[in-house]
């Protein structure tokens, strides 16, 4: 398990803002199934319909139940916020989506270790 590095941990490739990274496809009400997910719905709609468009203290709310879960994802989740701070919702979209991307990874790491376990004699 050595070899796996965690998108936002402190060995991945660190990138200026927007340097190599897309918005990708928007995310569809239907495939949100993580509080990860959930929150980068909310950027999103931020940066479809302006500021205004969600209700922040769901927002807070989402992003304290992912620290409490993911202590980790910190720095991500404060990038997150400043580029919303500073309006600009494509960056703090982009952050968003490395939320997910790490809250992702950290569910197939720990599915695999529940697999080996259950494995084992």
């Amino acid at each position: 398990m050595s070899d796996v590095i965690l998108p936002g941990s402190a060995d991945a490739v660190v990138r200026e803002p927007g340097e190599g990274l897309e918005l990708g496809l928007l995310l569809r009400a239907e495939e949100i199934d993580t509080v990860g997910k959930s929150i980068a719905w909310l950027v999103q709609e931020m940066l479809l319909n302006g500021f205004d468009a969600i209700s922040h203290a769901d927002l807070a709310a989402r992003v304290e139940a992912i620290l409490q879960a993911m202590p980790s994802a910190r720095p991500i989740v404060l990038a997150m916020q400043f580029a919303i701070m500073d309006e600009d919702f494509g960056l703090a979209l982009r952050h968003a989506s490395l939320l997910v991307a790490r809250e992702t990874a950290l569910m197939e790491l720990a599915l695999a270790h529940q697999r080996a376990s259950a494995t084992r004699p």
